[in-house]
């Protein structure tokens, strides 16, 4: 770090995209975790690609990879979906000037290998060649002191790294062009996306593909006793079914703060699939928004709802109620009494997650509901 601030270079050029993946203290181990990193381990000279469904773990996953590597290995965890920002102008995530500067710069600040300082006119395969170089240098430096150690590369949400890409008039995002790269024994390069879009990174054959999977029923115990520690094995058979055995979906259950009861009543009567679950559990919170405000406030929710449909993230507050009408005041408390699929930072607010900014804007854009008076 001292190096990359002899260069008095602007942070922000330096690091364009930081990891923004919540890190959570009480995550729950997977079962499949061992085995995974073990394949990991044994991914000799091909990448791998870890897949999932939405709302498994794949983003908590990506940063407990390197826990089970062997001692004195490195890892690096790219956040390619940046609570939103990925589609943003500003906050572009895709283009090889920002992800690689980015991991070379993390690496460079430990003291593993030279910075990369960006230029205006460099071509995308330039900065492909000196992440190359960057790589072969922090991996001499991890094994001069273990020599059996890995330099684990690992990409959160690769899936949206090409959707922004394509998205922005551009074939080829970085995450793509890596895994046809050949990276230096002893480097691991693991990509995480969604299970049904594998195929927008066009992996080449030799790609090692993993799926994570679903909850076990002795996961969902746990996830559900650390908040109801006397639930029954009935009320965690139910809860382990209405969830479609997915930890996002349980998750944002348990963080509406109600009693167990009334949790598997808004889940039920029958699971459905995950997008719909999700769906389930905001339209209710918003239905209950509605019903607890006087009649003009509740055209300000259906308003504030439409406007953080439309915007791109990440959403100034001003903009947002210059948009929808509604003070800013009254949007921030809107996002902390709906909870955990926004998060207010400063004076922004974004989308905690994909399947929460989707639902928003196929329920508002899409399929706009009838106006309240």
């Amino acid at each position: 770090m001292d190096v990359l601030r002899a260069l008095k270079i602007d942070e922000t050029r330096l690091f364009p995209a930081p990891c923004r993946i919540e890190r959570l203290a009480n995550a729950i181990p997977r079962e499949q975790e061992d085995e995974l990193i073990r394949d990991i381990f044994g991914a000799h000279g091909v990448p791998v690609i870890a897949h999932a469904a939405a709302g498994i773990g794949k983003s908590i996953f990506a940063t407990r990879i390197g826990l089970g590597l062997p001692s004195g290995s490195v890892s690096v965890v790219y956040d390619c979906f940046g609570n939103g920002q990925y589609r943003s102008v500003t906050g572009y995530r895709h283009r090889h000037k920002d992800a690689l500067v980015e991991i070379v710069n993390e690496l460079a600040s430990s003291g593993l290998c030279h910075p990369l300082i960006p230029t205006p006119h460099a071509e995308p395969a330039a900065y492909v060649r000196a992440f190359q170089h960057r790589l072969k240098q922090a991996l001499s430096s991890v094994r001069a002191a273990s020599p059996n150690a890995l330099l684990c590369i690992v990409i959160d949400a690769a899936d949206n790294a090409q959707m922004a890409a394509e998205e922005a008039g551009e074939s080829r995002s970085f995450a793509k062009d890596l895994l046809r790269e050949v990276l230096p024994n002893g480097v691991r390069l693991v990509m995480l996306c969604r299970s049904h879009r594998r195929l927008l990174l066009d992996p080449p054959p030799s790609v090692l593909q993993l799926e994570l999977r679903a909850f076990s029923r002795s996961e969902t115990a746990r996830h559900l006793r650390h908040l109801f520690p006397h639930a029954s094995d009935q009320d965690i058979d139910e809860f382990h079914r209405l969830s479609s055995e997915n930890p996002r979906v349980q998750s944002l259950a348990l963080s509406q703060g109600k009693e167990l009861d009334e949790i598997l009543r808004l889940l039920g009567p029958n699971p459905t699939t995950v997008d719909d679950a999700i769906g389930t559990l905001l339209n209710e919170a918003i239905t209950k928004l509605r019903d607890a405000v006087a009649g003009v406030e509740k055209q300000d929710i259906d308003r504030i709802c439409a406007g953080l449909a439309a915007l791109r993230p990440l959403i100034p507050l001003s903009v947002l109620a210059a948009m929808s009408g509604v003070d800013e005041a009254a949007i921030r408390s809107f996002a902390y009494d709906l909870g955990r699929p926004l998060i207010v930072t400063g004076d922004t607010i974004q989308f905690f997650d994909e399947p929460a900014e989707t639902w928003f804007r196929e329920r508002y854009i899409l399929h706009p509901p009838h106006r309240h008076t």
